[in-house]
């Protein structure tokens, strides 16, 4: 359940439209969560099971104010989903994000397919095409930094969607796909 805090404020109006429509979400995969929205932003969690995998999902917004001594400064804005999932093949080491200096040490292979600044580095060698794929997706999600390791990966978009479900479902295929020989070809 989401606690709204009810204001007469656009910045409220927005806000609790795009949760209501992350809730509807939720709701019709009868998926359990929790949080909250406001003027000022929203935080919303949820934890569930899906194909023997443990997702715990986070959608975040909140804005920061900075003190401006001589000039006024304006408040920053964060708006992201955060998502980790375990349960992956413990062997499997996999490093996305942006970063020049890394992307110099990263497979020459794999990064004919991936602009500058992005990297991709991985411990794996049998499912470079597999890999590609995933890199790809990343790259067409904005994805920000994507980490797995020791059977758990760690996203973070730096943006606000409500197709992240859809995306979820893509991403697990890609990630499973990358790291297992048995490929998974389920759908939600």
């Amino acid at each position: 359940m989401i606690n709204y805090e009810t204001n007469n404020s656009p910045f409220f109006e927005a806000n609790k439209k795009y949760c209501e429509a992350i809730e509807n979400q939720l709701k019709s995969f009868n998926y359990e969560y929790a949080g909250f929205c406001n003027s000022y932003g929203y935080e919303i969690e949820s934890t569930f099971i899906r194909n023997s995998f443990s997702f715990h999902l986070k959608f975040i917004k909140h804005q920061t104010t900075r003190n401006g001594v001589v000039v006024p400064v304006d408040a920053a804005d964060f708006a992201g989903i955060e998502l980790e999932i375990k349960g992956l093949n413990p062997t499997t080491k996999i490093s996305f994000g942006k970063n020049k200096l890394k992307r110099l040490f990263s497979s020459k292979d794999l990064m004919q397919h991936i602009p500058t600044p992005y990297y991709f580095s991985t411990n794996l060698t049998t499912n470079k095409q597999s890999c590609i794929q995933l890199s790809k997706l990343l790259l067409k999600n904005n994805i920000d930094s994507l980490k797995i390791n020791r059977g758990k990966a760690i996203l973070k978009i730096i943006s606000a969607s409500t197709a992240s479900f859809k995306f979820i479902n893509e991403l697990e295929i890609a990630i499973v796909n990358c790291s297992y020989t048995k490929p998974l070809t389920k759908e939600w």
